[in-house]
């Protein structure tokens, strides 16, 4: 075999510029431009002949079949020849939008203002001025944005990877009486955090919004928000908006949650807790069966472990001495967690449980040092809105926080909240609190994916719910679905899913029902499942996120 290797000669290419692998084509003709990088070179394009200008350009009209279609490129110059060849998908099939709300030309009393419609493709993204809307299986959506007083034009862009449109609704807000609406929290809301978040839009940007006596921020739609640090108990959120001698207030019941009918222990960061002990007490018939016992804890933040130092028989059941310990690194803050013990005989069988609600307090090991403290969002949070709640708090109030370059209002709690508009896509939010020379850095890094469906549950506290899943892919894949998994994370305490049922609606087409029962009320609770279809060898098939958007 030769080999011939050439000196000072550049490697022949074609390079497409308006096409890739996999691309997606809503019309029969593409015209298909690029360039080959020696200009003498003969260019041909599925068996067809193209023409390269001076600098190596073309332009070739591709005529193309619906469905999947091959684009095979070869380039011929005296020294070298090369192939190009890619895979496109065609389909035709019109993409349109059916906006029923607003109408041209309306004349709005309200400054919330409900866009609602149906894309013909409910696999399309439909952007309203630029922020993501959610779209039902059937295509449908409903989405409602702040507007002031006067006269506004909304554009409203879809596409579906085949056709990109858009289309434009004028309406006007007339003037309107001062009115304010709460977003957050709920009436009667319960909260296992003392960190708590009031939110809502008024009507008139320029009026002065108070929440529980404290001066709020009001953004140029209307919104504000602000996080209150509550002691447990029952508490009154009070929210007054006044302008020109208009004076409305609403008043929220809350209730914050304690452990204190349970225990509370205090742990400083890089230290053990003390030893604290629990009982389960038996009859002589369970303490013949106990054969070994296990635990479980829920609500414990990242940084902090747990330990049984000893099991013993007590003369009436059985006690566990227990530890917690607190990596330095940990977050500064309280806890509400639960513990459950679990005495078992030896067929595996429960004999007693016990569950121990903890207030843990992790407790600052240096006073004196700043300390930044990040609640939300999370490292590596998967997000599924454009809109990110930025949410911690400092241990000194003269601290300044900058989040990614921009100042933020630190409240009289030591807590601070700011709203960041990002794209989907990776981000790291980068967070600076400074305080008489020290400084704390905080990067978290997030990803953004609002393709992610939302499904919006309503449930009452003590009450079911029952939630449809509708899981579509080519027939093919999901003849071979044997068995399904669902993985749900991000679940509250007190709140409970199970699967109730999986079926075939058609041939490409899986629905998942479930059920949700919650022990206490929420609000705007997000709960992140993963439904992953499985072949007979227990091979995964596909993965299926869906996002559970609970009491909105």
């Amino acid at each position: 075999m030769d080999i011939v290797i050439y000196v000072g000669i550049s490697r022949l290419k074609i390079i497409f510029n308006n096409l890739e692998q996999d691309g997606k084509i809503g019309d029969l003709t593409y015209q298909l431009e690029g360039q080959v990088n020696d200009p003498s070179a003969a260019l041909s394009i599925n068996s067809s002949s193209v023409t390269l200008d001076s600098e190596g350009n073309f332009s070739h009209l591709l005529n193309l079949n619906l469905g999947l279609n091959q684009i095979f490129a070869s380039a011929t110059s005296l020294a070298q020849s090369v192939t190009k060849k890619i895979q496109v998908n065609v389909n035709t099939t019109p993409l349109e939008l059916a906006l029923t709300s607003p109408q041209q030309e309306d004349q709005l009393t309200d400054s919330k203002v409900i866009f609602s419609g149906i894309v013909s493709d409910p696999l399309a993204s439909v952007l309203i001025n630029d922020k993501n809307v959610v779209i039902n299986t059937l295509g449908e959506f409903n989405e409602t944005l702040n507007f002031a007083v006067g006269k506004h034009q909304a554009v409203i862009k879809f596409e579906n990877g085949y056709k990109s449109l858009s289309q434009q609704v004028s309406f006007e807000v007339l003037p309107q009486p001062l009115s304010i609406q709460i977003t957050s929290p709920a009436v009667n809301a319960s909260f296992d955090s003392t960190s708590v978040i009031a939110s809502g839009v008024v009507s008139h940007p320029d009026a002065e919004v108070k929440v529980n006596n404290e001066l709020v921020n009001v953004e140029q739609t209307g919104d504000f928000i602000i996080t209150l640090n509550l002691e447990p108990g029952e508490h009154n959120i009070v929210i007054i908006a006044s302008l020109d001698g208009q004076v409305v207030n609403e008043t929220i019941p809350v209730t914050v949650n304690s452990a204190a009918t349970g225990k509370s222990i205090d742990i400083v960061q890089g230290a053990n807790s003390q030893t604290n002990t629990a009982k389960i007490d038996l009859d002589n018939e369970q303490m013949s069966r106990v054969a070994y016992y296990s635990y479980s804890i829920s609500g414990k933040p990242n940084g902090i472990t747990f330990n049984i130092t000893k099991a013993y028989g007590t003369g009436s059941g059985f006690g566990f001495d227990y530890v917690f310990n607190a990596e330095s690194s940990v977050n500064i803050g309280i806890y509400n967690i639960e513990l459950t013990l679990m005495l078992k005989d030896s067929s595996n069988s429960t004999i007693k449980s016990e569950v121990i609600p903890i207030r843990l307090s992790v407790l600052d090991d240096n006073p004196d040092q700043l300390d930044l403290l990040i609640i939300s969002p999370a490292i590596n949070a998967n997000v599924t809105t454009n809109t990110i709640l930025v949410q911690g708090s400092v241990n000194k109030l003269s601290a300044t926080i900058q989040v990614n370059g921009n100042a933020v209002t630190v409240d009289s709690q030591g807590a601070f909240l700011t709203e960041l508009i990002l794209n989907d896509g990776n981000h790291t939010i980068n967070v600076i609190a400074d305080y008489d020379g020290q400084q704390q850095v905080k990067n978290i890094p997030i990803i953004v994916n609002t393709s992610v469906p939302r499904i919006i549950v309503n449930v009452a506290k003590g009450e079911t719910a029952n939630i449809n899943v509708d899981i579509t892919a080519n027939s093919q894949l999901m003849s071979k679905v044997r068995n399904l998994f669902s993985q749900f994370s991000q679940l509250p305490q007190g709140v409970t899913i199970n699967t109730t049922g999986a079926s075939f609606l058609t041939s490409d087409t899986i629905r998942m029902s479930y059920s949700l029962t919650s022990q206490k009320l929420l609000s705007e609770t997000e709960i992140n499942v993963t439904i992953v279809l499985k072949d007979a060898n227990d091979a995964d098939l596909l993965s299926y996120p869906v996002v559970f958007f609970v009491n909105p």
